[in-house]
């Protein structure tokens, strides 16, 4: 889990010993780490003073300030918490506040190493108690780059009533380094307010309720056996469990994040392929569209022929047939020429156009139609009749036989039924 740093509000004590009851009941590889400005409390709490000489945050921050040896010499700056099996382990604090100015500028060198003990072997996870951020010189970038943020407050009121400063000290802070937000959560020691009241009021979730355990916070504090079985233990080892899946979830949507694949490009509907040789395309008039009717492609007139027309041809007119009279009465003999000059019949126009010439012979370049002779003494108009049939006249069929009382009627003749008439 990489860094997970505890942050009390003012007034609102207990932040140091919640870290080291989730250093002493948690399942991983854990070191704690004191990084209050103000100065650590578990080398003569805790541990009683049992250990000499300088040792902790501020023995580091001198060597590597002066050679530079973080790496090298932070293993021999640890405490066994629970020798000899270096599962559980401390960086005590600075034994004088008035040291924290030499640790501002070392802030970040820290987180960055806290960082890269999770990828050892083994590897670690880092609980860095930052203590109170109203202070001179707050170690920053270690909330930057935890992974998760507890700020540890009571369910009073005016406790509440400072924690909401903190929460929004932290969530500006935060945002103006760029780090994504949900990362801060709340832990609440003791009784009053219900957690989703706080969780409203505030608007932070909260990760876990801690009771109010006297004795072993007495333990704690001042050293003694702690005993995994009591109400305080067993409600910090239930936090690593949430904790440890909010991390896990944010890791994973930050993976997701990075490596997801590109999304394929939206496919652009783009017009038909165009040939290697188009069609030509007359362009469209400008202003409204106007139906106009297409041209027809007419035969030039020759020289002399009557003028052609768009019309199509006339069929052929269809000889009248004689009538009954004129059949009996026979052809009739032609009239007597009188010896004035006969009158040229007139030719309809549509006619006349359609015995000069057609549009096909004008267009295969063909010679026009030769007209026929007009009529003349010499040469006098045919009139056309029908032959002459002589009238033949039909027998009379023979009278209809009624089928009357079950009378069959001949067998030459048709079979007829009288209807009844209507009396």
């Amino acid at each position: 889990m990489a860094i997970i740093a505890f942050v009390s509000p003012k007034g609102s004590p207990g932040v140091t010993t919640t870290a080291l009851a989730c250093t002493l009941s948690w399942h991983s590889r854990v070191v704690l780490a004191e990084c209050d400005p103000a100065g650590g409390s578990l080398m003569a709490g805790y541990l009683g003073g049992a250990l000499e000489g300088p040792r902790g945050i501020g023995e580091l921050a001198v060597s590597e300030l002066r050679d530079g040896r973080l790496e090298q010499d932070f293993w021999g700056q640890l405490v066994d918490l629970d020798a000899p099996k270096r599962q559980r382990l401390l960086l005590p604090g600075l034994a004088n506040p008035a040291q924290a100015g030499s640790l501002t500028p070392l802030w970040g060198r820290f987180a960055d190493f806290f960082t890269r003990l999770e990828h050892e072997n083994p590897g670690f996870d880092v609980l860095a108690d930052c203590g109170r951020l109203h202070v001179a010189n707050p170690p920053w970038p270690i909330l930057r780059a935890a992974s998760a943020v507890l700020v540890v407050t009571s369910a009073r009121l005016p406790d509440l009533s400072n924690a909401a400063a903190t929460l929004e000290a932290i969530g500006r802070d935060l945002r103006d380094n760029g780090v994504p937000p949900g990362t801060v959560r709340l832990v609440v020691v003791g009784g009053g307010h219900g957690k989703g009241e706080i969780s409203r009021a505030l608007g932070v979730p909260v990760a876990a309720h801690l009771p109010i355990d006297r004795q072993t916070a007495q333990v704690l504090s001042y050293g003694g056996t702690v005993r995994g079985r009591r109400p305080l233990m067993r409600a910090a080892a239930a936090l690593e469990v949430p904790i440890r899946s909010m991390v896990d979830r944010r890791r994973a949507r930050a993976t997701w994040n990075t490596t997801a694949p590109p999304m394929p490009p939206v496919p652009q509907q783009t017009s038909a392929p165009q040939h290697a040789h188009p069609a030509p395309q007359h362009a469209a008039p400008a202003g409204p569209l106007q139906h106009t009717a297409q041209p027809q492609h007419t035969a030039q007139p020759q020289h002399g022929a009557p003028p052609q027309h768009a019309w199509p041809a006339a069929p052929p007119p269809v000889p009248q047939q004689a009538s009954a009279a004129e059949q009996v009465a026979g052809p009739s003999q032609p009239a007597a020429e009188s010896p004035a000059a006969p009158q040229q019949p007139s030719v309809p126009p549509r006619q006349a156009a359609r015995e000069s010439q057609t549009p096909r012979d004008a267009q295969q370049g063909a010679p026009a139609r030769q007209q026929p002779a007009p009529p003349t003494q010499e040469n006098p108009p045919v009139s056309w009749r029908a032959p002459h049939v002589p009238h033949q006249t039909q027998p009379a069929p023979p009278p209809a036989q009624s089928v009357r009382n079950g009378q069959s009627p001949a067998p030459d003749g048709p079979i007829t039924e009288e209807l009844p008439r209507a009396v």
